[in-house]
């Protein structure tokens, strides 16, 4: 339901409007962003959606976000990650693979039965398609501890890999969050805590 008139698919015009309203006129027009973009589509038409991900990315690049601006260039592999997540490869039978959930920006496993037992993915991270601090979510590990191990090193909890809970009706979930930009594939491993 759109808030206080925001429209739920947001026209440039508005966008346009309220960046000049609530920061300055001197930034550019969402037009004169939109026609340095590359042609998109099969047909080359420069048509383009204006999502929520578009908005957050353009604030960030042209606003900077809150105590560190950015530019397009360091807010690049950012997007792909969004938009072409790697895919995740994962072993055994404990586990499955509800792949990538764009509106978490998180990668989703279900665990589907037993105890917690370790799980071993690789997300499968190119050029084309980047890694940018990814996520898991894994539904069901209850709410037992975990270590984890990135490339096989073991890795501390901090500032850098965290780990936390979200508890529901029906069981608790394990998320992480891993401060790892890459093109390349990453090995990871989830353990219980021993």
């Amino acid at each position: 339901m759109p808030r206080s008139g925001v429209p739920f698919a947001p026209r440039v015009e508005w966008f346009q409007r309220t960046l000049e309203q609530n920061y300055c006129s001197a930034i550019p027009s969402v037009n004169d962003i939109l026609e340095r973009l590359p042609a998109l589509g099969a047909r080359g038409e420069k048509e383009v959606t204006i999502s929520r991900k578009f908005l957050l990315l353009l604030g960030c690049a042209v606003l900077g976000c809150p105590g560190n601006a950015q530019t397009p260039a360091v807010l690049l592999p950012l997007a792909r990650s969004w938009l072409h997540a790697p895919e995740l490869q994962h072993e055994g039978s404990i586990y499955r693979s509800d792949g990538y959930d764009e509106t978490q920006h998180a990668y989703v496993l279900t665990r589907t039965g037993g105890a917690a037992a370790p799980l071993q993915l690789t997300l499968a991270a190119s050029a084309a398609s980047s890694l940018f601090d990814p996520a898991l979510v894994i539904h069901g590990w209850g709410g037992g501890g975990a270590q984890l191990k990135i490339s096989g090193r073991p890795v501390a909890w901090g500032r850098s890999n965290r780990m936390g809970y979200a508890e529901h009706l029906d069981g608790t979930d394990l998320v992480i969050w891993m401060k790892k930009q890459t093109t390349q594939p990453l090995r990871v491993e989830v353990l219980p805590a021993q």
